[in-house]
């Protein structure tokens, strides 16, 4: 999304995002925000959580890319 999320507290949000040629597909953190070791990003190369774990993001970030070789993730 474009923009701050907000969320409640004991939240859990899946998103799923599917490359429109089912090529690898990038993903770009410009600027991310949680609450350390509390709040979590969890980025799976796949369509669901069984799939390999190729991210995992708490606290503060800046500018990284994320590669998911499936073209899901």
């Amino acid at each position: 999304t474009d923009g701050p999320l907000n969320y409640s507290a004991s939240s859990r949000c899946t998103w799923i995002i599917q490359s429109s040629t089912h090529e690898a597909l990038v993903l770009k953190l410009e600027d991310f925000f949680t609450e350390c070791c509390w709040d979590h990003l969890y980025i799976y190369d796949g369509n669901s959580v069984g799939d390999n774990l190729i991210a995992a993001f708490s606290g503060n970030l800046t500018e990284t890319q994320i590669v998911a070789k499936t073209g899901t993730a």
